[in-house]
């Protein structure tokens, strides 16, 4: 696996613990900022990664 596949791996998995705790308690705002916040940051990698996949394109 490259570091683009673990970074997104690590960014997904982190994502998925803070939704699951998000569910368990839907009335806590903090564990509902965790999730947002790494939703975000799971978005904005995969989007570096769309922007990126152009420039590589062209390399070959």
């Amino acid at each position: 696996m490259d570091v683009t596949q673990v970074n997104l791996k690590n960014l997904l998995h982190v994502t998925d613990k803070a939704y699951e705790m998000a569910i368990q308690h839907p009335s806590s705002a903090i564990y509902l900022a965790k999730y947002e916040l790494a939703k975000r940051a799971s978005e904005n990698y995969l989007f570096s990664m769309r922007q990126s996949l152009p420039k590589k394109a062209k390399s070959r």
